[in-house]
């Protein structure tokens, strides 16, 4: 091919024609140019390929990361569900010292140092924002909600851990240096009459069980709310993959099959009172509370296939498991109290 130019140069050359000649070497440095832009592109191309492939890899890793942290934020909602049961019995001022003295009762005292830190990984998303440069602009809302997720809501959630781990370390510490009884109930599991007394009559103690009371609320709000992020998340990154799969999926508590969340909707009611209707919306379970003139819409987050969440009450909810697809009651929990709705039609 280079022969060939040449003997077209030399033979413009030897015949004096230069206007030709010219015009024959601008054509040459053209596709010179024209071959440097194709090379270039070609490489851009592959650089970007690779890129695409080292960002699709990291995200498969993020993926599975997301699965540990939801897995966690599960952990803490049922902790929390646990200490609002003591909570409740605390608070309601029907306790007696023998309540004390059981082997469930230790865990009535111990309530201002029990809790929940979060175990929430951010390696994989690390690694993934290092992959991500020159990426095309239908990554972006993905790139986004991602940024969300582990730069705001983790954050919000990891403040709360240890907000929610210095109160319980001031109790401990305030109970030690003022309590006498406290060493052989801490290390020795036995409460004597005085220590039960003390958690039932004294001012200042109710007075932490309202604030961790209170603090632990938000605490579980900011679990929540990384939670229905995470899923949603979770959710997107496994429809850009293109890799959702039954298996998959029937092992994983948050992500209820839309058969099962169908079995759910109906009207049910609480004795000859309250009545609360479940429909079903973009595979997503909707609550409509009635009570008498007031009515309030909630979204109900799945913990697993029969049990869900509201993002801004303490109340968990628990339905009967779907036997052929009959299912006849919907019980709410809160602070250690079960409150069972019958369901009486379906929808």
């Amino acid at each position: 091919m280079i022969k060939f130019f040449r003997k077209i140069r030399q033979k413009l050359l030897s015949e004096n024609k230069f206007s030709k000649y010219l015009l024959y070497a601008i054509g040459e440095i053209v596709l010179v140019i024209i071959g440097i832009l194709i090379a270039l592109n070609i490489n851009n191309k592959n650089e970007i390929s690779k890129t695409e492939k080292k960002f699709i890899f990291n995200l498969t890793q993020v993926r599975n990361e997301l699965k540990a942290n939801i897995e966690n934020t599960k952990q803490g909602i049922i902790k929390y569900e646990s200490i609002d049961s003591l909570l409740g019995s605390v608070m309601s001022d029907t306790l007696e010292v023998a309540d004390f003295k059981t082997s469930e009762g230790y865990y009535l005292g111990n309530i201002l140092v029990r809790g929940f830190t979060s175990t929430i990984s951010n390696n994989s998303f690390r690694k993934l924002n290092s992959s991500n440069v020159n990426l095309d602009e239908s990554y972006n809302p993905l790139l986004f909600k991602l940024d969300s997720l582990y730069l705001i809501k983790e954050n919000q959630l990891l403040e709360w851990d240890k907000r929610i781990s210095s109160l319980r370390f001031e109790n401990e510490r305030d109970l030690t240096k003022t309590q006498t009884w406290f060493y052989d109930y801490l290390w020795k599991d036995n409460i004597n009459d005085e220590g039960a007394k003390y958690f039932l009559t004294d001012p200042f103690y109710k007075n932490n069980i309202a604030e961790y009371y209170k603090l632990s609320r938000n605490h579980l709000t900011k679990i929540k709310e990384y939670r229905i992020l995470a899923i949603e998340t979770y959710n997107d990154i496994n429809l850009l993959l293109n890799s959702k799969n039954e298996t998959d999926s029937d092992s994983l508590d948050f992500l209820v099959n839309k058969d099962i969340l169908k079995c759910y909707v109906g009207t049910y009611q609480f004795g000859d009172g309250d009545k609360t209707e479940i429909t079903l919306k973009e595979d997503t379970l909707i609550q409509l509370i009635i009570q008498e003139e007031d009515t309030l819409n909630t979204v109900l987050h799945p913990i697993s296939d029969t049990s869900f969440f509201v993002l801004d009450d303490g109340v968990n909810f628990e339905f009967d498991k779907a036997i052929n697809c009959a299912t006849n009651f919907l019980i709410w929990k809160q602070l250690g109290g079960a409150y069972k709705f019958t369901k009486i039609n379906k929808r």
